[in-house]
């Protein structure tokens, strides 16, 4: 017990490429929340993170309206969520030197979103199409409202 101080310490600290106090280079944070609040200011955080949010907002828009209708597509949108969620929760011990895992990971989820509101509204059109032919006669025959969301 308590050998570390007196014979260890003093001898790595007299090393300069070891010791903290004769370091000449930077260090990460080893978190991307606060090492991008010291780079990008509050202002640049909060606009990163609102990228991030509305993206996961609109994928679970898309999850919520598939849901029950196709469970692989919803399957799908949950995924994109998860993945976002996870890096959001690594990035906690991370720096952002993985940034470009984030932004390919928010770029599939803006995707994925794209992709399923134009499935979407193919579906939506085919289901109209079904109501004024009377195939479905629960659905609504307004056109305004096939696109609502």
């Amino acid at each position: 017990p308590n050998q570390y101080t007196k014979y260890y310490s003093e001898e790595y600290m007299a090393n300069p490429d070891i010791a903290f106090h004769n370091m000449k280079t930077t260090r990460a944070a080893h978190s991307l929340y606060f090492q991008m609040l010291a780079e990008i200011g509050l202002l640049g955080f909060l606009g990163f993170m609102s990228i991030i949010g509305y993206t996961l907002f609109q994928l679970n828009r898309s999850r919520k309206w598939w849901k029950g209708r196709d469970q692989e597509l919803t399957n799908f949108a949950t995924g994109c969520m998860l993945a976002i969620i996870a890096y959001l929760s690594t990035s906690i011990f991370l720096s952002f030197a993985y940034q470009r895992y984030c932004w390919m990971i928010i770029a599939i989820g803006g995707a994925t979103v794209q992709l399923l509101n134009m499935h979407r509204e193919e579906v939506e059109n085919e289901e109209l199409q079904k109501a004024r032919r009377g195939e479905n006669p629960g659905m609504p025959v307004e056109p305004e409202m096939v696109g609502q969301r």
